[in-house]
């Protein structure tokens, strides 16, 4: 049972603007959660059947935590407030002790997702889960600069200059098939619509010689940022710079659709990616951290 200075419970719709609110100032990792809360109208109703949405409430009715699982991945998202916060409240990691039960009794995540700062505190609150986990895995998350090409002298690179464009509908084949082979090299099942994401103009691709060489999506605006992911170049054009236009791509059309900043993330182990990143002029702005469930941890 959560502790009696934090009461966990289910997130309603009237919640959502309150939430994305909460979100806004605490998390950078799990950004596109706030555009997610705020843009709940671009999503279906039977979006809603996939999650399952929790939030920890002191005895002022103030947030100190937000859990969003998403069932199809076996995922569990979290944000909680900062540590000054907490004391400020007199409630220490409260919010995050109240989630032992939800996540061993209804939850069952197989991996569970915040920022370095969310997951420390529940590290502190909660060390038997790190007990449960089978592996950790840091993130970095990077910020495209104002200038997306700055890094690399500004200039646009003439082997990949003018290839980045919004995927149409006659690319659904080939980004088909790109979703099944990121999922078979990551291991992570993207689980995207992608009709829905070209009906929406939030992925994009990059050609070579014709050919759709990589591609990259987009999360909806929140207003500040936009949170892009699944950047995946197809292993023939690798070493091209085919990452690096994506990346670059994505920041420079934000900017100029949205007015707002990109933002990626990226395993630590994967220097080559982060070195993409860096070329097309993001920026480490924050760190995250997954932790891997064993298959017995909730058993």
């Amino acid at each position: 049972m959560p502790p009696p200075s934090v009461f966990l419970r289910r997130i309603a719709p009237k919640d959502h603007e309150a939430i994305a609110a909460f979100l806004d100032g605490r998390t950078l990792a799990l950004r596109w959660l706030v555009a997610f809360f705020r843009r709940q109208d671009l999503f279906p109703e039977e979006e809603s059947e996939r999650w399952s949405f929790w939030c920890g409430v002191d005895e002022e009715g103030k947030l100190a935590c937000v859990a969003a699982h998403f069932f199809p991945l076996a995922t569990t998202y979290l944000v909680s407030r900062g540590p000054a916060e907490d004391a400020a409240a007199g409630a220490g990691g409260a919010g995050l002790s109240g989630l032992a039960d939800l996540l061993e009794e209804e939850l069952l995540p197989e991996r569970i997702v915040g920022d370095a700062r969310t997951m420390e505190a529940l590290r502190s609150a909660l060390p038997e889960v790190f007990d449960r986990a089978s592996r950790e895995r840091r993130t970095f998350v990077l910020a495209a600069t104002a200038d997306p090409g700055a890094s690399s002298g500004g200039a646009a690179d003439p082997e990949t200059a003018g290839t980045f464009r919004a995927a149409t509908r006659s690319d659904l084949g080939i980004l088909e098939e790109y979703g099944r082979l990121f999922a078979a090299e990551t291991g992570d099942d993207p689980g995207f619509d992608f009709e829905t994401l070209v009906e929406h103009g939030l992925v994009f691709v990059v050609e070579r010689d014709g050919k759709v060489a990589g591609l990259i999506r987009s999360n909806v605006s929140d207003g500040k940022y936009v949170h892009g992911g699944m950047l995946y170049v197809h292993p023939r054009w690798r070493s091209r710079g085919v990452g690096r236009e994506l990346a670059r791509g994505l920041g420079r059309w934000v900017r100029e659709r949205d007015g707002a900043t990109a933002i990626l993330d990226v395993g630590e182990e994967n220097a080559a990616a982060l070195r993409a990143y860096e070329a097309a002029g993001y920026r480490k702005v924050g760190e995250g951290l997954e932790l891997l469930m064993g298959e017995e941890a909730w058993g």
